[in-house]
């Protein structure tokens, strides 16, 4: 029972914390991780990869794109996670 009327129901536990981190954490840097993925191909197609440097950028935007996202879903959690929904809704129903 929360301790006042509208108040928070459950309290929670540091364990709570830690899954919640996990798995948003985890999920936004799958995101991240499949942007930068998605962004490397069409790098790679689009300029014929250029031997080392490619790699190298590739390897920096890969890890950097899925650091970001951990970060994102670590920080934000659930609230960052339906932000980036209504931002996905909102582009769907805008008329092109």
């Amino acid at each position: 029972m929360p301790r006042y009327s509208g108040g928070k129901c459950r309290i929670k536990t540091l364990a709570d914390w830690a899954v919640e981190a996990v798995v948003y954490g985890g999920g936004g840097a799958l995101l991240g991780g499949g942007l930068g993925l998605l962004l490397l191909s069409l790098m790679r197609f689009g300029y014929g990869g250029a031997g080392l440097l490619f790699f190298e950028v590739a390897w920096i935007l890969i890890a950097g794109l899925t650091a970001a996202g951990f970060l994102f879903g670590l920080l934000f959690g659930e609230r960052g996670i339906n932000w980036v929904g209504r931002l996905i809704r909102h582009v769907e129903n805008e008329d092109w």
